[in-house]
């Protein structure tokens, strides 16, 4: 038998560790599944709606979680690594002074939450997030979406996008 087919000892076991190696590699050249989404709860309507559209166009999965903003800021100091947040203005500018937001991610969504306080939200990729090039497909895709966010929470034309910057 030739050397190089011959089995080695342990090559069954190698063999299957490979198969198994094998089998998982198209989820992680995809990038590993599902994104995680972050957010204060205010934002909770308009974006589970544009999630579910994303979901829809693209195939991607979007898993999400909407808390208070003073557990969101703990969320991300501790050991989750969530792809994205959505957080008010004021709540990104102190976690981009943490350096816990990748630079130049960060895109304006406008007046989108359900308090009546004029917020403007944006969303923006964690600088630990596993998922990053899935990440910016929906940073990409939201932005083409905030007049459409901003409509369905205020049914407006979109304007409240234009008077948010950062």
């Amino acid at each position: 038998m030739n050397r190089l087919l011959a089995p080695a000892p342990g090559g069954l076991r190698l063999a299957a560790l490979l198969a198994v190696v094998v089998a998982g590699a198209p989820d992680a050249m995809a990038g590993g599944g599902e994104l995680a989404l972050l957010g204060v709860r205010q934002v909770t309507a308009p974006m589970t709606q544009a999630l579910q559209r994303f979901e829809r166009d693209t195939g991607q999965p979007v898993v999400t979680q909407f808390t208070s903003p003073a557990r969101l800021r703990t969320t991300i100091g501790a050991a989750e690594h969530p792809d994205l947040m959505v957080a008010s203005d004021e709540d990104m500018e102190a976690l981009e002074k943490t350096g816990a937001l990748e630079s130049f991610s960060r895109v304006a969504l406008g007046r989108i939450g359900e308090l009546p306080d004029r917020t403007c939200y944006a969303v923006a990729i964690l600088v630990e997030a596993p998922n990053r090039n899935e990440a910016r497909k929906l940073i990409r895709y939201l932005a083409e979406d905030a007049a459409r966010l901003a409509s369905a929470a205020h049914g407006a034309s979109g304007e409240q996008t234009a008077s948010c910057s950062h």
